[in-house]
């Protein structure tokens, strides 16, 4: 004889626990307000004047992709991209197989005929 399965009961939040979400966001607040300040900002900022000619000094003036074209189309640029791009498959390569290597190594069993290593 099967029994049917039982429906999940969702459990809900009582009034004491729903009270302490205002607690939690307000404590939230400060380290969201400083996570925009110091990394989102400078991240989209970078973005806007990506797209502007700027010497620092004078006012941006838009220019729309003719940064990134002029990037792509120059050949220091593109050979400085393949090395990176090179030395990152060599090093995630080495980094990983010498840490496979070590934990195979570390993971292997004495065998019956060795002998454990006594401290004295």
């Amino acid at each position: 004889m099967k029994t049917a399965p039982k429906k999940a009961t969702r459990i809900k939040a009582g009034r004491i626990q729903r009270a302490n979400y205002k607690w939690i966001y307000l404590f939230l607040l400060p380290t969201i307000v400083i996570f925009a300040m110091f990394y989102l900002m400078p991240i989209a900022q970078v973005f806007v004047t990506s797209f502007t000619k700027w010497d620092g000094f004078n006012a941006p003036k838009f220019n729309g992709l003719t940064n990134y074209i002029n990037l792509f189309t120059n050949s220091s640029f593109l050979i400085a991209l393949k090395n990176l791009l090179w030395w990152c498959v060599i090093a995630l390569t080495l980094h990983v197989g010498f840490g496979t290597l070590v934990a195979f190594v570390l993971y292997q069993r004495p065998t019956a005929g060795s002998s454990p290593v006594q401290c004295s």
